[in-house]
């Protein structure tokens, strides 16, 4: 197998999982711009369930900093789109930890109106990650960009000799590739809509259906090789692997998930979750 990690990009805003306690409490974090690390003010931020209907709203103040109010026994998981003119609008996909505490930090990119220094600081702070969840995020960001504009953050991780993070740039896009076109094939097929989750444990995207019951795996199966396929890429590489898991029990295996049992704060302990989806690769 190829040495590479293995992420995941959809449309429409930049998103983020989350896989959240079902009492109303808040969500916070900050976003901030990808090359120079400064908060972004007026971003508009929209938290929905995973099908699309919007929940609550909100934005950034002049530091970057959001603070949304979530309703009582909202549905798991969530989604969090982030989006500000200018910037990259394509979402990136990342587990975020319980609402008890802030979230990781969001990182947005200038769309096309950054010069080439922007951008090479932009290639500077992917290639400078170690943090395996803010890695994913900022390589969603990247891949978003105009092809003009991550050329010029790939040839900056070149001239760097940065060939990890090339590597794992080139196999984002790769991986998009994919998925869009196992998306049609599912479409095509009437098959579920599938969520493609990083596991960052196995440096995997894991891909589940939004609906278990209705869902054929073995034709979900061979339209994943399929789309494989298509992309030359092998049919049995484990980029992409097929779940049979739930999505809640998933983000369980990632994150500490909190239980509300009392009011008091010394009642919100983390439990570990065993994760006993059978996978199909």
């Amino acid at each position: 197998m190829n040495r590479q990690t293995y992420w995941r990009i959809s449309a429409a805003a930049v998103v983020a999982l989350a896989c959240l306690p079902a009492w109303g409490d808040s969500l916070s974090g900050h976003v901030l711009d990808l090359a120079t690390n400064d908060g972004l003010a007026g971003v508009l931020v929209s938290v929905r369930t995973f099908d699309g209907k919007e929940l609550a709203t909100g934005g950034t103040d002049l530091h970057g900093a959001y603070s949304i109010a979530l309703p009582p026994d909202h549905p798991l998981p969530l989604v969090v789109a982030f989006r500000k003119v200018t910037y990259v609008s394509d979402p990136t996909r990342v587990p975020v930890k319980q609402t008890s505490e802030a979230q990781k930090d969001v990182y947005l990119a200038k769309k096309d109106d950054g010069d080439q220094h922007y951008y090479e600081k932009v290639a500077q702070s992917l290639g400078n990650e170690t943090d395996e969840a803010q890695r994913w995020q900022k390589l969603q960001t990247v891949a978003a960009l105009p092809a003009a504009n991550q050329s010029l953050v790939a040839g900056q991780l070149q001239l760097s000799g940065n060939t990890a993070a090339l590597n794992d740039l080139a196999t984002t896009n790769k991986t998009n590739q994919v998925l869009a076109r196992f998306r049609e094939n599912l479409r095509d097929e009437n098959q579920p809509e599938i969520a493609a989750l990083p596991d960052y444990k196995s440096k995997q995207i894991v891909i589940l259906s939004t609906a278990p019951a209705t869902t054929n795996y073995a034709v979900v199966q061979d339209l994943l090789n399929q789309a494989k396929r298509e992309a030359a890429l092998e049919p049995n590489s484990k980029v992409l692997t097929l779940d049979k898991g739930s999505i809640s029990d998933f983000y369980k295996t990632q994150e500490a998930i909190y239980q509300n049992q009392k009011p008091d704060a010394d009642n919100h302990k983390p439990i570990s979750q065993e994760h006993k989806a059978q996978k199909f690769r």
